[in-house]
């Protein structure tokens, strides 16, 4: 069969608008990969402002609201700051709700 599709990102909105193939999983690893990647040459403050909007976070500081290091803050958040939380994030919720958004020719010719 051929397909209209010409990029991963095609193949990745079709999937996320209308149904997973066999290779989501696939697909899915390769983007958290390159997500983990770009997070890991952002600066701690970067890293710990994009962690604070995770749900781990809010967990976190929902149940620890009395929560007092001793110590410098920064370090604190350094150790609590989890790398996966942050692709998931970024994962969720910007690449995957775009790609439920987005469209092209090529997309609307394929789920047409």
């Amino acid at each position: 069969m051929d397909s209209p599709l010409e990029s991963l990102w095609d193949e990745i909105c079709v999937q996320i608008q209308f149904e997973q193939s066999m290779f989501w999983d696939f697909y899915l690893d390769y983007i958290q990969a390159i997500i983990a990647q770009e997070v890991k040459k952002l600066d701690a403050p970067t890293t710990q402002a994009i962690w604070l909007q995770t749900d781990a976070a809010d967990e976190f500081l929902f149940r620890h609201e009395e929560y007092e290091e001793d110590g410098d803050p920064d370090e604190a958040l350094e150790w609590l700051c989890d790398e996966d939380d942050i692709t998931n994030y970024i994962l969720n919720n910007y690449v995957l709700s775009k790609a439920a958004d987005w469209t092209n020719a090529k997309i609307e010719k394929y789920l047409g």
